[in-house]
């Protein structure tokens, strides 16, 4: 059970010319192996077991210099609010994200089921907030017995 990393890379471009922010993002994450589902599109949805760390990472697909960039300013929403992820914002140096990323651990109390969580970008130039909606699957590890 290691740590997680979701990426989510926003085509900024077309989200500014009016295109919907869920036609807009791809998202992955590095557990694909554990039964993570639609690598990316809009609709990831990241397995994760309870008492794991998890990691969020956002840049925006850029084409030139001139195209917005993307600021992940929060990550909320269900699994935030019912206290399944307690989450939190930081920053450290890096080329991609203006050195900010949100990091989570799942709680070790979390149920076996999805639950929704929301980030919000900005956008530079822009005065509104974006969001979109993913998911996490909560699954209980399976215990395995040496046989013998």
């Amino acid at each position: 059970m290691g740590q997680l990393v979701v990426i989510a890379i926003v085509d900024t471009v077309a989200v500014v010319n009016g295109n919907p922010m869920s036609e807009c993002i791809y998202m992955y994450d590095n557990n694909k192996y554990a039964g993570s589902i639609n690598q990316g599109k809009p609709n990831l949805v990241t397995f994760v077991q309870s008492s794991q760390v998890l990691c969020w990472l956002a840049t925006g697909l850029t084409y030139n210099f001139k195209a917005p960039t993307l600021e992940f300013v929060d990550l909320c929403g269900e699994a935030v609010e019912q206290s399944i992820m307690v989450a939190d914002r930081f920053n450290s140096p890096s080329y991609i994200n203006q050195g900010l990323w949100w990091g989570a651990s799942v709680s070790s109390n979390a149920q076996d089921r999805v639950y929704d969580y929301t980030m919000k970008f900005k956008i530079s130039g822009q005065s509104k907030l974006y969001e979109h909606t993913a998911q996490i699957r909560v699954q209980q590890p399976i215990l395995t017995f040496p046989s013998g």
